[in-house]
C-alpha cells in the first residue's frame, strides 16, 4: 500500500507493507528509502520534499535522550493514510 506518513514536524512518501510480524497500529521504517537502487532500477527520491521518502525529516530535532543526547527517532506518534 502507498501513502504518506505525517507528523507535526513534517510529511513524506511512503509504501507500507501489513505483516503479522508487527503489531497493529505500529510503523516500521527503514533507512535509506529515497537513495537510488541502480540493482532494482529505482531512482532517486528529492530527500528534502514530502513527495520523497526521507524519514528523518519525521523526527523534531529539538527532542533529545537526556542521557546520551542524541535524538529520539525511535519511537514516534505519527499518521499514515494511504494514497
Amino acid at each position: 500500500m502507498a501513502g504518506h506518513a505525517e507528523t507535526p514536524r513534517g510529511r513524506v512518501r511512503a509504501r507500507a507493507e501489513v505483516t503479522p510480524a508487527i503489531m497493529p497500529g505500529v510503523v516500521c521504517g527503514n533507512h535509506g528509502w529515497w537513495a537510488a537502487c541502480a540493482e532494482l532500477g529505482l531512482l532517486p527520491l528529492d530527500p528534502f520534499s514530502d513527495r520523497g521518502a526521507n524519514l528523518n525529516l519525521l523526527v523534531h530535532a529539538d527532542s533529545h535522550d537526556p542521557i546520551s543526547g542524541a535524538t529520539q527517532p525511535f519511537a514516534l506518534a505519527l499518521t499514515a493514510t494511504p494514497s
